[in-house]
């Protein structure tokens, strides 16, 4: 479980317990019965919020959800955010959180998990790298194909702390 108190959030593999905002390790043993029934990112800050500093720092774990309720760390990403980019270049804000929503770090997510530039720069056509998340889920100890992970859709999380943090629509 997220430490609420914390400075920093632990990483899902610091992150103990059977609930939605934990994930296994890498490597973890998985029961040959267990399926994938979910393909995913959780979002959730890096370390807490601090005013009168300009950056927001988000930590981005991607998963695969069992049906036994367990998510499974397939990669660990990340990203900022300057107040400065989204309060239109205005002094900013003492909390650097202030102009952000839910739905805009959705798309910063999606912007992140998305389909990269190939090397002929053209950008895939697909919303996500299937592919790339099948070998990832494979090093985690998961077998599942692009087909599947596809087939089953990408959500999009956010953890308890950042959903308190953010006004929705």
């Amino acid at each position: 479980m997220i430490d609420e108190d914390s400075s920093r959030s632990p990483s899902p593999k610091e992150q103990g317990g059977g609930d939605r905002e934990s994930a296994q390790s890498e490597g973890s043993e998985l029961s040959s019965s267990e399926q994938v029934v979910g393909i995913g990112a959780l979002c959730d800050f890096l370390d807490s919020p601090q005013r009168a500093d300009p950056t927001v720092r988000f930590r981005i774990t991607e998963f695969c959800r069992l049906d036994s309720g367990r998510m499974v760390e397939i990669r660990d990403t990340g990203f900022n955010l300057s107040t400065m980019l989204y309060t239109g270049n205005k002094a900013p804000d003492p909390d650097p959180t202030a102009g952000l929503t839910l739905e805009f770090l959705t798309q910063e997510v999606l912007n992140l998990t998305g389909p990269e530039v190939r090397p002929n720069g053209r950008i895939s056509e697909e919303d996500h790298d299937w592919d790339e998340l099948a070998l990832c889920a494979h090093h985690a100890g998961i077998t599942v194909t692009r087909g599947q992970l596809k087939a089953l859709g990408y959500s999009i999380e956010f953890t308890d702390r950042v959903k308190q943090h953010f006004p929705t629509k």
